[in-house]
């Protein structure tokens, strides 16, 4: 992720109404400078979405935005902070007695992304997280959380109402702390 200018070709489900079903779509997304999460990238496989990153996360906010609108394509997605982390460990039973085991983990990328409407551009500032559950069972579970922070005009000034609905992650989790700590 040394260029400048990453392209990269995301191909999604583009998921409509019930009635609309689905379709196969793909848009060209620009990521500029790239690098939200690079500090996470040993773990990054525990949100249950793989190793590409930053692809799987275009992938899922482009899905919720088409799901939301039909006729949104993501154009452009840049980090607007780092991502925060929290996590809750848990005892757990192994041969030699109890040991602690992170057993949920919750990241939210701080996102600014360019989005056509059908009809306009919009700047979004968006949270996308993922809050991973069970990590310390054989089944973990995964939830996306997908929460508009701001809708502007593409000229920067704000914009009066949105068709875009805002989910908001969880707020109970806790700071992850080292095993040797309380």
């Amino acid at each position: 992720m040394k260029q400048a200018l990453l392209s990269l070709v995301v191909s999604g489900l583009l998921i409509g109404s019930a009635a609309a079903g689905a379709h196969e779509h793909t848009t060209k997304v620009d990521l500029p400078s790239f690098k939200c999460g690079d500090e996470l990238l040993p773990t990054i496989d525990l949100l249950g979405r793989g190793t590409d990153f930053p692809a799987f996360l275009v992938q899922d906010i482009e899905a919720e935005l088409i799901r939301q609108d039909s006729k949104a394509a993501l154009l452009e997605i840049e980090c607007s902070g780092k991502p925060k982390i929290t996590g809750v460990f848990k005892d757990v039973q192994v041969e030699s007695g109890t040991e602690r085991a992170l057993d949920e983990l919750t990241v939210t990328f701080p996102v600014k992304t360019l989005v056509f409407t059908g009809e306009i551009n919009w700047i979004m500032h968006l949270e996308h997280g993922y809050e991973v559950s069970g990590l310390s069972t054989t089944s973990p579970k995964v939830i996306q959380s997908f929460n508009v922070v701001e809708t502007l005009n593409e000229d920067g000034t704000p914009l009066k109402g949105s068709r875009i609905q805002v989910i908001k992650p969880p707020s109970d989790s806790v700071s992850i702390q080292p095993s040797s700590q309380q």
